[in-house]
């Protein structure tokens, strides 16, 4: 019983498959005893009944050995029956595993994001509009979309010039849920959801301190949204809220290589 155990486990191996020594013996336990047939049953007594005794030593030896034959190929049915099951279960088991892998593999699954809160002074304002492209979102406030390389260069800028860099929190979340961002005294809440394509965002932006500032923009993958108030509010600074957004793997590495983007940087995706 062990040697054939172990044969079938070493069949099942060489085909990839992996099945426990109890696995089998339990299929073909399951299997192995069968009911005596009714007709054998009514043959053997039959030839009791025309003898007119009880059924001597020879007749149950032959009865034994017609009965171990019938349950030999009983089980032997049912361990076949029971590698096909074993193969198709494993087979369908391994498909569905490597095409969730798969999956996983080629979808983004989630989004880093970095806010900068910047106050910059009031004279600056303008030629920060025109860093980037400005969008007509219907908000209160101005809305513009930056590449990664304008995005890099209005950084620097601000910083060699003297500007106040209030707060610079970031996270990574899910492609498909609501994240805030806050430092105290700064927050900003943000819904990524990336569309099929897999690297435009559809991107949902709500500042409720230190201003209340609101974008609704598509964007792509490395670029970032820029909000400010229209005016100044005391006349000599200007908030600036940069979210740059960048998708990564579980890793947290970058999807898309910066030397291989599947799209132009320096453009933007149509607004809705």
């Amino acid at each position: 019983m062990v040697r054939g155990l172990g044969k079938l486990r070493a069949f099942f191996a060489k085909r990839g498959v992996t099945v426990s020594a109890v696995a089998i013996a339990g299929a073909v336990m399951a299997h192995a005893v069968q009911a005596v047939p009714a007709v054998l049953v009514n043959t053997t007594t039959a030839a009791a009944i025309a003898n007119g005794a009880a059924v001597n030593t020879s007749t149950l030896t032959l009865i034994k050995g017609a009965l171990k034959i019938m349950a030999w190929t009983k089980a032997k049915t049912a361990i076949v029956v029971g590698v096909v099951a074993l193969l198709a279960a494993s087979t369908a088991t391994t498909l569905t595993i490597q095409h969730r892998h798969r999956s996983i593999a080629s979808a983004p699954t989630q989004v880093h994001m970095k806010a900068h809160f910047i106050q910059v002074p009031e004279s600056e304002a303008a030629s920060i509009l025109k860093a980037g492209t400005v969008v007509d979102t219907k908000e209160n406030n101005t809305v513009e979309i930056m590449s990664d390389n304008q995005t890099t260069s209005l950084l620097r800028k601000l910083r060699s010039d003297g500007a106040t860099t209030l707060s610079e929190p970031e996270v990574t979340t899910y492609i498909w849920g609501p994240t805030q961002l806050s430092t105290g005294t700064d927050t900003v809440d943000l819904i990524p959801a990336v569309d099929a394509d897999g690297y435009t965002i559809k991107m949902k932006v709500a500042v409720s301190a230190p201003e209340v500032l609101n974008a609704q923009a598509n964007i792509l993958d490395r670029q970032a949204v820029v909000l400010t108030p229209n005016s100044s509010t005391d006349g000599k600074t200007r908030l600036l809220v940069i979210v740059a957004t960048t998708i990564v793997d579980r890793a947290g590495n970058p999807v898309h290589s910066e030397n291989k983007l599947p799209f132009n940087p320096s453009t933007i995706p149509p607004q809705e």
